[in-house]
């Protein structure tokens, strides 16, 4: 192996200077063990992110940040923050994950040489993947085993060679350019992927820090989890399947409780989505679509009593 530093975590962030705190502060100990670098791109925020970084820095010298002079938006914010680093791996992270540990993902990129490596998820994401490190040598059955999980930042590590290889600008505001990063250089090619469940990459949550908002994402949910979602999958090169790429989608939408129907009727509550978004997005939305119309007409008492119950359910699971 050459002297070239092996793994750093690339940080895109905008207005989340609480929850990168936070963040900061959960990975120093783990980054500083196993000598990690964190790249902080700052996509010209207007809160303290930048105060909340110096202070980081005082008991974590591996951290790098640069301000943005305007906002460049999220695809070009992700594409700056990768290209920031020199390391052979980038972890891609978003300013609201952590990681507590890391079992043998250190051994795993010295000793090998891989294309991309897959982690896993908490919660109820996590209980649909496999529970077992596999090894890839195809992109194709990359994407029929595990494809829905990549729409998550988080859980990705990039070989530096997949960057250089990227289009970034054919990918460009499609909310999902980390996806395609896994699977547009890679295909025509053979390549080595792991995914590797053992290590889990948790959020931060509202309950965390409860002065927080949720994700920008969430006000327009079908037309990013529906509408870009689909498009980026179908826009991904010809070498995936037809047949591939419509399973990963629909899997995404089984498997994700972020657009499950439960998460649906509170975001409907919160008035966060109507019959019109429904409707505008129809032609994506394979799954739940008569669901959903009944969700968007039904009085909103009635989604209230929904949610207080399923609230209270989960309270005694736990």
């Amino acid at each position: 192996m050459d002297n070239k530093p092996l793994l750093s975590i690339c940080i895109p962030t905008y207005n989340h200077a609480p929850f990168l705190d936070l963040v900061l502060k959960r990975l120093r100990d783990i980054c500083v063990k196993n000598r990690i670098h964190i790249y902080i791109s700052d996509n010209n925020s207007e809160d303290n992110t930048e105060a909340v970084v110096e202070s980081a820095k005082l008991s974590n010298g591996f951290i790098h940040y640069y301000r943005q002079n305007v906002n460049i938006g999220p695809d070009d914010n992700f594409e700056f923050v990768l290209k920031m680093s020199d390391t052979k791996y980038r972890w891609l992270m978003s300013d609201a994950c952590y990681v507590d540990e890391m079992d043998g993902l250190i051994e795993d990129l010295s000793t090998s040489d891989y294309d991309g490596y897959i982690l896993g998820a908490p919660y109820y994401r996590g209980r649909f993947l496999p529970n077992r490190r596999i090894e890839y040598c195809n992109s194709i059955d990359l994407m029929r085993d595990v494809g829905w999980h990549l729409s998550w930042i988080s859980c990705m590590i990039y070989n530096e060679r997949l960057i250089q290889k990227m289009d970034f600008r054919r990918y460009k505001n499609s909310s999902f350019n980390q996806t395609a990063l896994m699977f547009d250089p890679t295909a025509y090619n053979k390549s080595t992927f792991v995914f590797n469940n053992r290590i889990i990459v948790k959020n931060i949550t509202l309950q965390d820090y409860p002065i927080m908002k949720e994700s920008g994402w969430t006000y327009h949910v079908f037309d990013v989890m529906y509408r870009q979602w689909y498009l980026l999958i179908m826009s991904l090169p010809l070498y995936y399947p037809y047949e591939t790429k419509i399973k990963c989608i629909n899997e995404s939408y089984k498997y994700s409780s972020a657009i499950g129907v439960f998460a649906h009727i509170r975001r409907r509550v919160e008035n966060k989505w109507n019959l019109n978004d429904v409707l505008r997005n129809r032609v994506f939305i394979t799954r739940h679509f008569y669901i959903l119309l009944v969700i968007a007409i039904c009085p909103k008492f009635l989604l209230r009593l929904i949610v207080r119950l399923g609230e209270y359910v989960k309270q005694i699971l736990r």
